[in-house]
Formats: structure tokens, sequence, C-alpha cells
């Protein structure tokens, strides 16, 4: 997909939780993170690349607008990324 590309499909639809005009972000290079005692998994890191709009949704799949790019240029959305609801 190029960067320019305003619209992204999601394979997560109704029963994922998702719902028209709703606003989400796109991360990649998420890695888990271990504390040296606990060994309990902490938050993870992200780097976000867009913020995205729900602007179609059905039973299996959404359809999503890119609002704003949050990377430096040259990081694009693909394959794998994960995706994240957030309150404005």
């Amino acid at each position: 997909m190029a960067r320019d590309s305003a619209q992204v499909i999601l394979d997560v639809g109704k029963p994922g939780g998702l719902k028209m005009g709703m606003k989400l972000k796109v991360s990649f290079g998420e890695t888990a993170m271990r504390p040296p005692v606990a060994g309990q998994v902490q938050p993870e890191e992200k780097e976000w690349l867009a913020e995205i709009e729900v602007t179609y949704v059905d039973e299996k799949m959404s359809e999503v607008k890119v609002i704003q790019w949050l990377t430096k240029p040259g990081k694009r959305i693909k394959m794998g990324d994960k995706f994240r609801v957030f309150k404005e």
C-alpha cells in the first residue's frame, strides 16, 4: 500500500467491536518487555504510524481512512500492523 493511500481494509468487523466513525491508531514494531524480577509482561512499546477512522463496517471486515500520518515519510501501513482504539 502506498503511503499516500487514504483507504485501508481491516480483517475485523462488527463482532470485533468496530463501529462507523470509530477512531483508531495503527502501530508497528511492538515488543513486549519483561522486568528482570517479576517475569510479567509489561505494556508494549509502540511507534504509531497513523490515526485512522472507520468509514465502513460489516460482519467480516472494515474500511478505514487515514486521518493523519504520525511518522516520518517512508513508513507505511502494511499487513501485520496492529491497531488500537483511542479516545479523543
